[in-house]
């Protein structure tokens, strides 16, 4: 895998309406991205396909969500999310997403996955962000186990599973 670039706090204006989209095998290897992905992410097509997904989300990013997220696609169920992403520059932009997925006609499992995204809602971003942050530190502290336990009892106090608690956040 490529090396991430340093973070720098620095925006990239996400147009609203313009459907960034990658898509992936079931390793999360990048197999495509259209055209305003790699525009908002700063690379060229070379420079992504072959790569794991993870060389683009934020180091802010909990592991714990996209793992979450993950799992439910591979499960054959689609989901939507927030991510903040990074660009090759460092910047950062920052997409709700919904993860959908293909099945191999064959084998009936999951074959591709797909991440449509568009502008996430900043009122979501700033609240996010917290919890973000919170997920992240366990992670560095403690362990991803842990993380995903914090977010599990987190949901559970809400009285919402994940993709609930996400559907609440995400405006397509």
């Amino acid at each position: 895998m490529k090396t991430k670039p340093q973070p720098i706090d620095e925006e990239i204006h996400v147009l609203s309406g313009k459907v960034p989209m990658i898509k992936t095998d079931t390793d999360a290897i990048m197999e495509y991205a259209n055209d305003y992905f790699l525009d908002l992410s700063e690379y060229n097509a070379g420079d992504l396909m072959g790569e794991s997904f993870l060389l683009l989300s934020h180091p802010d990013m909990p592991k714990t969500i996209i793992d979450m997220a993950w799992n439910q696609v591979l499960d054959k169920k689609t989901v939507s999310t927030i991510m903040k992403f990074i660009s090759k520059t460092g910047k950062f932009f920052w997409l709700q997403i919904r993860l959908d997925f293909k099945v191999d006609e064959q084998t009936r499992e999951v074959k591709n996955i797909y991440f449509y995204g568009d502008k996430a809602p900043i009122t979501s971003t700033l609240e996010l962000s917290k919890l973000y942050d919170k997920l992240s530190k366990i992670e560095k502290e403690s362990s991803l186990e842990y993380s995903e336990k914090y977010f599990n009892n987190y949901l559970e106090n809400l009285d919402l599973d994940y993709n609930t608690f996400f559907e609440k956040h995400v405006k397509f």
